[in-house]
């Protein structure tokens, strides 16, 4: 829902990946995030939430973390209201050692529940290729990697869509075309060719969905 005259308007509820372009020498072009580029492309208004090192839980009690600050996404919604919420965070979690896969599940559950409840439509990008995707790192609960977080965020995923409600739609993050020359050297943030890779994927996927159409005259390439 959108105030008459306003472009309707996305929420991004993610981490450094959706805040900054990353560069080995200087600072990087942040003309390039794939965020700033939304209202040429596809002609929406964007509301970013995202931070970095933002995770979808909040272990030990932590204020960080989405499911701890449900009414700052309240708040970014407002009385002008938005359509949309994608949920890009899920990654730190994913090498934080407090956060165990249930938390993590429920957490997100509640996340993308909450968002539903304020009648967003809801896009869940699961986390993508990252230079140590294949680590098997300790948690509360037992050791997993990205790859279990993924699956079991997708599941829970899908598990909401089947509820009654605004719409779910799921986006498997490891299907972005990323390669480790798109990250900086830490191979964990995207520069600038890994920002236009995953804008062009990114908003194609959801021009696919029929979440967004081009605007007149703009083409993903």
């Amino acid at each position: 829902m959108s105030y008459l005259g306003l472009a309707d308007r996305c929420l991004i509820l993610g981490d450094s990946i959706d805040i900054g372009v990353y560069s080995d020498i200087g600072p990087g072009d942040p003309s390039k995030l794939w965020v700033n580029r939304l209202p040429d492309l596809v002609g929406i208004s964007v509301s970013n939430l995202s931070v970095p090192g933002m995770s979808i839980t909040s272990p030990g009690g932590s204020v960080f973390g989405l499911v701890a600050n449900l009414n700052a996404i309240t708040m970014a919604v407002g009385y002008a209201g938005a359509k949309w919420a994608i949920i890009t965070a899920g990654t730190n979690d994913t090498s934080n050692w407090g956060t165990g896969i249930v938390d993590y599940i429920e957490s997100y559950r509640k996340v993308i529940a909450h968002c539903r409840s304020l009648g967003l439509i809801v896009v869940v990008v699961s986390p993508k290729w990252r230079g140590d995707v294949a680590a098997v790192k300790a948690h509360i609960d037992g050791n997993y990697s990205l790859e279990v977080f993924r699956v079991y965020g997708e599941m829970m995923a899908y598990e909401e869509k089947t509820k009654p409600g605004p719409a779910v739609h799921v986006i498997t993050g490891m299907d972005a075309p990323l390669l480790p020359e798109h990250y900086v050297v830490d191979k964990l943030h995207l520069n600038e060719a890994g920002q236009t890779i995953l804008t062009y994927w990114l908003v194609g996927r959801l021009v696919s969905l029929g979440l967004w159409s081009l605007r007149v005259g703009v083409t993903l390439s």
